[in-house]
């Protein structure tokens, strides 16, 4: 896509949302995007991941590992939303995640972590975002846990 429609992306995704044209403009510089089609594994994380994804078309169910082979669903994500958070917390929080593409054509943005916690330090408003995204998460896996 155009530099114009990454760049869009960036701003309408929420973590970035209130960002000079400046900032957005100096992280879709580092902005890969790949496409999958239905079925495809997006990841399957056993290590640190150097990039976040971000769902920029279609739909994505993430799931973990059980331990014994086995996937367990979490959810199914969409448009906007990222893949795997997990990535910004690097090795300490190492977990078994996979996704997987559930529309027929998927489009995942990818941007270096290290350029997204540079961000972060850098724009304490995308920390306070970052923050809030993570407790909505937590609060919805909870919900989910307990209604289990």
């Amino acid at each position: 896509p155009a530099p114009d429609k990454i760049r869009e992306f960036l701003h309408s995704i929420e973590l970035f949302s209130g960002l000079s044209a400046y900032r957005v403009q100096e992280l879709a510089k580092y902005a890969r995007l790949k496409e999958y089609l239905e079925n495809d594994t997006i990841l399957f994380a056993q290590k640190p991941q150097p990039d976040l994804l971000f769902v920029m078309h279609g739909k994505v169910m993430r799931s973990r590992d059980a331990g014994d082979g086995w996937q367990n669903p979490l959810d199914i994500i969409s448009e906007r939303c990222m893949v795997n958070e997990y990535a910004l917390l690097g090795a300490d929080s190492l977990q078994v995640l996979s996704a997987q593409a559930m529309s027929a054509r998927v489009v995942v943005m990818a941007l270096p972590v290290e350029k997204v916690l540079q961000l972060i330090t850098e724009e304490p408003e995308v920390m306070k975002r970052l923050l809030g995204h993570l407790f909505k998460e937590l609060n919805k896996y909870q919900k989910r846990w307990v209604l289990s």
